[in-house]
């Protein structure tokens, strides 16, 4: 969670818990019954504000505030508008599509950094080499009471030290563009197998649950034909596959009656 969401999220805890006790403090001076009725009875809060809008408004408002910032918290997380766009099945909120040339574009981007890394290593390898094989001959050559050959050895030994760490951190991040190449193909190769299977969706233009399956569909990249099933011929061919409530979803041979994302998952 970034310092920013945590920042939002201990003003709106901050601005709601004000906003709290400036209501239940203009309850009270209105009358200790307003004051018990507004901690123990419910609804009486919302009795109160109605009633006595001038004296509450200000808590009101604060409170208000702490409810935005918790909103503002919740909307900047990248999972949580995930969330919401599935459950409330909005466009705008939905992860970004991704499809197979964006998926190249990446894999591409990746394969030219670890060539990159490697022509990097190789350079720094050859130079750790011959730095090496410099020091050892002036190792055999330094003589006893030398001092400022021995300090101008020791010099270049700690440069050749910097080297090798050089190539450590070269190495390492090699591996981890490995890593992140292999995962790119893997993906990318998933989508294209999804995207290989016919992926027919029978809908109605008033089925909630159809816009969902086809909004979480567009956001896995996956290409899909939509048939009406309430228009010739989407009638028929759905009462052929023996389709009894929409959606419908039909991947290759395979059929699912409802939305139901793990299940979809699994059929691509």
């Amino acid at each position: 969670m970034s310092p920013f969401i945590i920042f939002l999220l201990i003003v709106s805890l901050a601005l709601t818990l004000i906003g709290s006790l400036m209501l239940l403090v203009a309850a009270f001076r209105q009358g200790i019954l307003w004051g018990l009725a507004y901690l123990f009875v419910p609804f009486a809060a919302l009795v109160f504000l109605i009633i006595h809008w001038r004296e509450a408004k200000a808590g009101f408002f604060v409170s208000l505030g702490g409810f935005a910032c918790l909103v503002t918290a919740l909307f900047s997380a990248s999972e949580a508008r995930e969330t919401v766009a599935r459950a409330a099945h909005v466009p705008w909120l939905a992860p970004a599509k991704v499809n197979i040339e964006d998926s190249s574009a990446a894999i591409q981007a990746q394969r030219d950094h670890l060539y990159d890394l490697q022509e990097e290593l190789s350079r720094s390898r050859a130079e750790a080499n011959s730095q090496y094989k410099a020091l050892m001959d002036r190792r055999k050559g330094l003589k006893p009471g030398d001092h400022a050959g021995v300090h101008q050895f020791n010099l270049d030994a700690a440069a050749y030290k910097q080297q090798n760490e050089a190539l450590q951190r070269i190495t390492g991040e090699i591996a981890a563009c490995n890593a992140e190449l292999s995962r790119l193909l893997s993906e990318r190769a998933t989508q294209a197998a999804a995207n290989s299977k016919k992926v027919v969706i029978y809908t109605t233009a008033w089925c909630p649950a159809c816009k969902a399956a086809k909004q979480y569909r567009d956001s896995k990249g996956i290409h899909y034909q939509e048939v009406d099933v309430e228009q010739a011929p989407g009638g028929e061919a759905f009462q052929r596959l023996g389709g009894t409530a929409v959606p419908l979803i039909v991947v290759g041979d395979k059929k699912l009656t409802g939305f139901n994302p793990a299940a979809l998952d699994a059929m691509l």
